[in-house]
């Protein structure tokens, strides 16, 4: 018998069989209690038989892990194809364990992939390029929004305010000039 059908929700409360609570409907509506009948049946009939004796007993399945740095190494195999992806996954590696990307180029090249590093190094200066750019958007944001801090704080004329954004305004006048800005002050 397809039990498919017999997927129970608790719409309208539910139902007590032979000391089993069990929701009223399914998603198809009200059970007939024909097949409700023929469902315990089967149930017991199964419990009876020693079918469900081995359902929860055994080993469990072991939990899924995500993927690590040793195993991404293991799977650098001689054949395989390299994607965008693979290097991306060195150059991630390698922020967090310096010396990752060395190693894993070095087996990239013994296996035969002689541009390996080729691929790398355009890798990484397209996301150290996307990365300077990223900061300095961020930075001129910044300076903006505190430029007009600092001009709110000049027309309130509180002291310490004035002494805090003057400290903020050379702090950001240097990190400007680092990161390559020109100066918002005018004769600069």
């Amino acid at each position: 018998m397809n039990l498919w059908f017999l997927k129970f929700y608790d719409r309208t409360g539910l139902v007590e069989r032979d000391g089993t609570s069990l929701p009223a409907c399914s998603w198809f509506g009200p059970v007939p209690d024909q097949v409700a009948k023929e469902c315990f049946e089967a149930m017991e009939k199964a419990e009876h038989s020693g079918e469900l004796a081995g359902l929860f007993k055994g080993a469990c399945r072991e939990l899924r892990r995500m993927p690590d740095k040793g195993k991404f190494f293991d799977s650098l195999v001689s054949g395989m194809k390299l994607y965008k992806s693979t290097f991306l996954k060195i150059y991630g590696y390698d922020i967090s364990t310096p010396g990752f990307a060395d190693e894993a180029l070095a087996k990239l090249k013994g296996l035969g992939c002689s541009k390996a590093e080729e691929y790398y190094k355009g890798i990484v200066s397209e996301r150290e390029e996307e990365r300077k750019r990223m900061m300095k958007e961020a930075a001129a944001w910044y300076r903006r929004n505190s430029a007009r801090e600092f001009a709110k704080g000049e027309k309130g004329g509180g002291e310490p305010r004035e002494r805090e954004t003057k400290n903020r305004a050379k702090e950001w006048e240097t990190l400007s000039k680092m990161l390559g800005f020109q100066s918002m002050k005018k004769g600069r």
